[in-house]
């Protein structure tokens, strides 16, 4: 029995929830904490796309992207562990050295990419992560696995990087104070205007959360927890997976927003905050910005 394929939600099969394969593929948005897991239920759903990806196409492979942290040989010896574990043949995965601009744009790790039929984009610094990776070869060849299908997921920081504008650093102290959160350009993978965040509810984070919504408004907050994902198709049609729960703050129709005028360190008011707490098996429509399946209710897709 091959392994990679034994991933269940508890409800309903996460993989199936977005509809058949299909291109482009999809983003894995993770949480963090994922590795600590032991029974590794993120992992075998990214195995499971990766499965489904090779074999409706000609995209083979996993490539580990260490980029974000300074530890890649402990970390991709990690994951290349676990997924080893669940029935991955370790010369299906692939531990590139990215930590430059110019090693973003060799040849070799540019190739590796291209083909892959799934992408991991470890935890570390998400600011290092975007300005090796951002506008060079192998982000375009992320994008062009992507497209035929493949399936890109990051954790911790290799989520972060995803949205657009993207959390840098702050808001440590838990206080919705003006320019507490250091804030940067964000991938925009999971589309612009999207402002991620992870560790959430463990790390105490929706202060900061709303402390950069209410910097930039126009952005759809989305707070994930340790050990949890959000599952993104190409339409921005979502699912959430994992232990935890995801959080999705809309700013867009607050009747009172003082960030703007703030001087640093002041505390900020806004609302009111519109906040959808959702969990593994229920779905969610980015573009939207609202829920589409809740538990206990008939799926309208």
């Amino acid at each position: 029995m091959d392994n990679r394929h034994s991933y269940n939600g508890k409800d309903k099969d996460i993989i199936d929830v977005l509809g058949p394969w299909q291109t482009p593929g999809y983003l894995m948005v993770i949480g963090g904490a994922d590795r600590l897991d032991a029974e590794h239920k993120l992992a075998k759903l990214f195995c499971a796309l990766v499965t489904r990806t090779e074999a409706n196409s000609a995209q083979r492979g996993i490539v580990l992207v260490s980029t974000a942290t300074r530890h890649p040989e402990i970390l991709t010896s990690e994951y290349t562990r676990i997924y080893t574990k669940l029935g991955v043949p370790p010369e299906q995965i692939s531990t590139p050295l990215i930590r430059t601009r110019e090693e973003a744009h060799h040849q070799d790790n540019v190739a590796l990419l291209a083909q892959a039929a799934g992408i991991f984009i470890t935890g570390g610094d998400q600011y290092t992560l975007t300005q090796v990776l951002d506008r060079t070869l192998a982000e375009e060849a992320m994008m062009q696995a992507y497209h035929k299908g493949a399936v890109i997921a990051g954790t911790s920081a290799g989520a972060t990087a995803m949205g657009r504008p993207m959390i840098v650093a702050g808001g440590g102290s838990g206080e919705l104070r003006m320019g507490m959160v250091q804030m940067s350009h964000g991938l925009g993978w999971v589309g612009d205007d999207t402002i991620i965040d992870t560790h959430f509810g463990a790390r105490g984070r929706f202060p900061r959360l709303a402390s950069a919504v209410a910097e930039h408004p126009a952005a759809l907050g989305i707070g994930i927890d340790e050990n949890t994902c959000l599952l993104v198709n190409s339409e921005g049609h979502c699912a959430v997976a994992g232990a935890g729960v995801i959080y999705f703050v809309d700013a867009a129709n607050v009747d009172i927003n003082t960030a703007h005028g703030a001087h640093t360190g002041h505390p900020i008011s806004i609302g009111p905050l519109r906040v959808n707490v959702l969990s593994d098996g229920e779905e969610y429509d980015l573009p939207g910005r609202n829920i589409v399946f809740a538990k206990g209710e008939a799926p309208t897709v």
